[in-house]
């Protein structure tokens, strides 16, 4: 029996007893965490359900836009797929831009996991507060310049043109 299947059985327990004792009454208190659960179920999945499919517009809408911009600078457009956190469609937004499809994997993968969700979590956590928005554009920044660094000399050694160092 692996991890995986340790962590499925304890899931279904706990789900069984929520379901359980919401029918008998919900004596235990499990009843009702249980039915609160599935009524988040509706929003949670409408939202990511939402973005997710939105994702291909963005693609057709950020290409137009990003793509001369990236051209100007020498880097791949894959790079702006990290607005979107990764579980929220910023893999697939970042391998429609890349013109590198192993760049768009790099890019969708790694970058959107730290900085998609970084982003993300900065905004919705702060958004009451009007002066943490001067913390979440100089992180967005730096993001941008480090990985537009790192993406620019990663394309050079995958086209021969600089070798690893040494």
């Amino acid at each position: 029996m692996t991890i995986n299947q340790i962590i499925m059985y304890i899931l279904a327990f706990g789900a069984a007893l929520g379901g359980i004792d919401l029918m008998i009454g919900n004596k235990l208190g499990y009843g009702e965490k249980f039915e609160n659960g599935f009524r988040m179920l509706g929003p949670v999945a409408l939202a990511m359900a939402g973005i997710i499919c939105l994702a291909p517009v963005l693609s057709a809408v950020l290409g137009v836009m990003v793509t001369p911009l990236c051209n100007l600078l020498n880097l791949d457009p894959g790079i702006f797929g990290s607005i979107l956190a990764i579980d929220m469609g910023g893999c697939q937004l970042a391998v429609d831009l890349a013109k590198d499809p192993e760049f768009g994997l790099f890019s969708g993968v790694i970058i959107s996991s730290i900085f998609g969700k970084s982003r993300l979590h900065l905004c919705n956590v702060n958004q009451k507060k009007k002066a943490d928005i001067y913390f979440v554009f100089p992180l967005a920044w730096r993001t941008f310049a480090y990985c537009g660094e790192k993406c620019s000399s990663m394309q050079k050694i995958h086209h021969g043109e600089d070798k690893f160092p040494v």
